[in-house]
Formats: structure tokens, sequence, C-alpha cells
């Protein structure tokens, strides 16, 4: 009797250990937004902290993105899919070049929910040395 005890308590231990090990798996990787950072900065229409956290995301995602072959298009793509898995922040708006400047210019606009709040911000991009500049920041 003490036998098949001892073998089924082992045979569901080892169920146990090998379906928690398949939850692992689903950890997704640090954003390249700092969410709290850059919503904090948006709410403040701190110009300086918002070019400073977009430029970081942008120049990791450069970095990234060179690598992964892809184009301006893409990377904004990439940029908007990161800002958009910040739980207070959702981008209503992002164009690619459809700003009809000399050079064009890029739009990103968002929408920070503070309290019972939304606020708006777009911020204005170009193309730069192959890589994205921040041009304005704006209501």
């Amino acid at each position: 009797m003490k036998i098949n005890m001892k073998n089924s308590l082992i045979k569901i231990l080892a169920f146990v250990l090998i379906t928690a090990c398949d939850k692992g798996n689903d950890i997704e990787p640090d954003p390249l937004v700092s969410c709290s950072e850059l919503a904090s900065a948006l709410i403040e229409s701190d110009k300086v902290k918002i070019e400073a956290e977009i430029t970081q995301a942008i120049n990791d995602l450069n970095l990234s993105s060179q690598s992964e072959g892809l184009g301006h298009k893409e990377r904004l793509e990439k940029l908007v899919e990161q800002i958009d898995k910040c739980p207070n922040l959702q981008v209503v708006n992002a164009c690619y070049e459809c700003i009809e400047t000399n050079p064009v210019q890029t739009e990103i606009i968002i929408n920070i929910s503070d309290k019972s709040n939304i606020i708006n911000r777009t911020i204005d991009l170009q193309v730069k040395d192959s890589k994205f500049i921040i041009v304005n920041v704006h209501d």
C-alpha cells in the first residue's frame, strides 16, 4: 500500500512540474518604452522628457530594426506597438510621412489616461541620417 501511494505521489509531482514549466514561455521581453516615464512626461507636456523617452525607444528600435532589415515605416509600426503596450497610453493615429512639409514628417497622436481625464499629445518626427528624430511635440 505504501509503495502505491509513493508511486502516485511521484506521478502527481512529475505532472505538476511538467505542466508548470510551459507557463514560463509566455514571458514577453521588456518594452522599449518606459511607460510610466513617458506618460508622466506627456501629461506634464515636458518636451525634454518626452524627447528623451521617445528618442531612447527610437534608438533601441533603430539598432534592433537595422539588424532585422526593417524600413522606416516598419520601425514606426514597431514604435507604435511598443507605446500601445503601455496601460495608460493609446496611439489613436500614426501616419508615416503624412505631414507634407519639406522634408515630410511623420506623426503619432497619443491619448493618455490620467485618472478621469484623457489628454491628447501629438509627436512629429522626421527621418534624418536614416534615423527618426523628434521635430515637435504639441497638443
